[in-house]
């Protein structure tokens, strides 16, 4: 455990010390950012007035807010890993990392750490101000339910992250799971149109799309209250999501390692 926590600190460091080293692209992504919550508030009120929608129990500008917030979170965790190892590899910082006495398992552990803690931040950051902005109150209790199906989705997300890294290891590029999924949570999840307006077919590939639960259980905690019946539904799906994809993302992982030491092409790019 010792030895994990200094892997963590010393890419935590490593990557600190290169986002403090372009500090114009902070000040990039704080405009951007700004610039997306601008263009959404006002943008919405062609869609709904600003007036709760139907069944969405919020505004649509929290309702899509709410859905950039978790595809951020779902693209760091799709991302971080096969991103990490491809620049790595690239660079070679892959192969100096093997030549330490960290086992492997912990450095691909560790590379991800700074931006999974970044894409959270953000958008945590995200929903608050948009709560702000939109006046929207919500209690102390609504916000520690939505934060556990933001830990249950995370923990998702990271399993088809590692599933997507070990494809990438041994593909040597492409990110198949990763754009299948993302294209899949943008269009048919429910991330920015409410499946209920979708055609059947289309709103029933969206439920087993992964961030659906996820993004069912944040906007049931966070607009139309604490009810037991609207979020033990999502609640069950996100749980044997994640007790499903973790274990197959260990045993991928653990495939696609063993392939690429066995045939000593970790460090190729």
């Amino acid at each position: 455990m010792r030895r994990l926590l200094r892997a963590v600190h010393a890419f935590w460091m490593h990557d600190l010390s290169e986002q403090l080293s372009y500090p114009m692209l902070f000040v990039q992504r704080l405009i951007t950012g700004g610039t997306l919550l601008f263009l959404l508030y006002y943008g919405s009120a062609l869609v709904d007035g600003g007036q709760v929608v139907g069944e969405l129990g919020a505004p649509y500008f929290l309702f899509a807010l709410s859905g950039i917030a978790v595809l951020q979170l779902l693209n760091a965790c799709l991302g971080s890993f096969s991103t990490r190892i491809r620049r790595y590899q690239l660079t070679g910082l892959l192969e100096a990392c093997l030549m330490t006495r960290t086992p492997l398992w912990q450095v691909l552990l560790a590379m991800p750490v700074f931006d999974l803690a970044f894409a959270f931040a953000r958008s945590g950051a995200v929903v608050l101000l948009g709560l702000v902005v939109a006046a929207h109150p919500v209690g102390a209790a609504s916000l520690a339910v939505a934060l556990v199906f933001v830990a249950l989705g995370v923990a998702v997300f990271l399993a088809l992250g590692l599933i997507s890294s070990a494809l990438t290891l041994v593909l040597k590029g492409g990110e198949p799971v990763g754009r299948i999924m993302q294209l899949a949570s943008v269009t048919v999840s429910g991330a920015f149109v409410p499946r209920s307006v979708l055609p059947d077919w289309l709103a029933a590939i969206g439920e087993f799309v992964p961030i659906a639960p996820v993004l069912d259980g944040v906007r049931g905690a966070l607009f139309d209250g604490l009810t037991l019946g609207g979020l033990l539904e999502p609640l069950l799906r996100v749980c044997l999501l994640a007790g499903f994809l973790v274990p197959v993302a260990l045993v991928v992982a653990r495939w696609g390692l063993y392939r690429v030491l066995r045939d000593g092409s970790l460090a190729h790019y």
